[in-house]
């Protein structure tokens, strides 16, 4: 887990740990009666709120990347890769994250899918 969304409507609130598969994400949000597909649900919406939580430092120097563009959706898909890069990628962007290198969270998803490290892939 990166961090947690907590998706609030008034049907419900779901706790997601992100990253998730979509269609848990989907399943998990029709639980508490959100039917919008997570495409349409972003944190400056007007029919849901949504918050961002982290435990680690990495996590929590993460969710500022976003924006209110940002659906559900690709805040998912960004934990998955962010989860996905392993060890040697991130450890070579770490200090780029915990020292708000970052402007966007696709200035960090650019650097994880072109880490060009000699310990990629091991």
């Amino acid at each position: 887990m990166i961090f947690q969304a907590i998706v609030q409507s008034r049907k419900g609130i779901a706790v997601l740990d992100l990253p998730q598969l979509a269609s848990d994400l989907c399943d998990n949000l029709q639980r508490v009666g959100i039917e919008n597909p997570p495409s349409d649900i972003r944190p400056g919406g007007n029919m849901f709120r949504v918050s961002l939580s982290a435990s680690s430092d990495f996590g929590k120097h993460i969710i500022p990347l976003f924006t209110l563009r940002d659906s559900l959706a690709d805040i998912n898909e960004a934990a998955a890769q962010i989860e996905q890069a392993g060890e040697y990628v991130l450890s070579d962007i770490e200090n780029n994250v915990i020292y708000d290198q970052y402007s966007d969270i696709r200035d960090l998803l650019y650097d994880i899918n072109t880490d060009i490290s000699p310990n990629m892939g091991m």
